[in-house]
C-alpha cells in the first residue's frame, strides 16, 4: 500500500448547484467558467438561481451558485 501525503493539494472543490445540492468538481476538470444569464443577456440558458457555468474537460458543464468571481480562484489554486 502507498500513501501519499500532499498538505497543499486541493484534490475536489464543493460548489453548490441551484437548490443548494452539494456539487464536487476537481479543479484540473474545471476549465472553463460562464457568467450567468441575467449578468450576460437573454438567450443564454442557465437556471435562474445559477450564477456561474463551470464547464469540465469531458464537455459537460454545470450550473452553480457561486459567482463565476468567486470560483476562478478557486480553480487556479489547484
Amino acid at each position: 500500500m502507498i500513501v501519499v501525503y500532499a498538505p497543499n493539494a486541493v484534490l475536489m472543490l464543493t460548489l453548490h448547484a441551484p437548490g443548494g445540492v452539494e456539487v464536487d468538481v476537481a479543479p484540473r476538470s474545471g476549465h472553463q467558467l460562464a457568467q450567468s444569464a441575467h449578468q450576460r443577456g437573454p438567450g443564454i440558458h442557465f437556471p435562474p438561481e445559477a450564477n456561474c457555468l463551470v464547464g469540465l474537460a469531458d464537455g459537460k458543464a454545470v450550473p452553480v451558485i457561486e459567482t463565476c468571481e468567486t470560483v476562478r480562484p478557486m480553480m487556479e489554486h489547484r
